[in-house]
């Protein structure tokens, strides 16, 4: 699914070798795929590719670690979190810079933003109101002093860990509707997770969440009640095809 996104969507220096990739990676995973006793996957989607093409699947989605949640503060930044030497990252950062950032502007004039993550510094230029961290040693506090957080996708394919992340740190997150299908299905319907279409549409959603601290607040109790997947439970199925595997 990446190299295919890329190929479709990448700049056009990149198209050509995306687009063969694509091509190579069809040939050989099917026969990959078949050769193995077992295949973890992360999501519903990849779940069923491999299926459709002969090997054994195990449906490992993205758990969500526990821990002490707090209420987000009434007026802390908005985040983008994540590793920005990742191309698809970059992308995102930069469409969501250039093309919803204005929009906050006009709608939230004092919302602040914080990017956060590898190769941060890089990936940004110099923006009014938008603070820079890279190479942190631990992302928790800037989730714990975050309003909300976004992750927003252009290109790519994936598990979407970015969702689960904020959903494990107990942060409302919007996310690009484009990417439904590839967060688990145990998040999906998280009242967390709030999914946006759009420039515009991302732009309303995120100054929505961060003016209506009520609201968000709300959410975050609610989500807090709701029983999550743990990694745990998430990897069991692979961790019994290996023991079984070793037997």
């Amino acid at each position: 699914a990446r190299y295919r996104s890329f190929a479709r969507h990448g700049r056009a220096v990149e198209r050509s070798s995306a687009a063969l990739e694509h091509i190579k990676a069809r040939r050989w995973e099917p026969r990959a795929i078949r050769q193995a006793e077992a295949v973890a996957t992360l999501s519903e989607q990849d779940f069923e590719w491999v299926k459709a093409h002969g090997g054994t699947p195990l449906l490992c989605p993205n758990g969500v670690s526990h821990q002490e949640f707090r209420d987000s503060p009434s007026s802390g930044p908005v985040g983008l979190i994540g590793s920005f030497d990742y191309r698809p990252n970059r992308e995102a950062l930069r469409w969501y810079l250039d093309e919803v950032l204005p929009l906050m502007a006009d709608a939230v004039p004092a919302a602040r933003h914080m990017v956060v993550g590898r190769g941060a510094v890089g990936a940004c230029p110099p923006v009014d109101g938008l603070a820079v961290h890279t190479d942190v040693e631990s992302i928790d506090p800037f989730y714990a002093s975050a309003s909300i957080v976004v992750a927003p996708a252009v290109i790519g394919g994936g598990s979407q860990v970015k969702i689960a992340e904020a959903v494990a740190h107990g942060r409302c997150v919007v996310a690009a509707a484009s990417t439904a299908t590839s967060i688990p299905s145990h998040l999906r319907d998280n009242p967390l997770v709030i999914l946006a279409e759009g420039p515009r549409g991302f732009a309303e959603a995120v100054a929505r969440m961060v003016t209506d601290v009520d609201r968000r607040h709300a959410l975050e109790r609610e989500a807090r009640r709701r029983p999550s997947l743990s990694w745990d439970e998430s990897f069991a199925p692979l961790v019994a095809a290996i023991e079984s595997s070793l037997r």
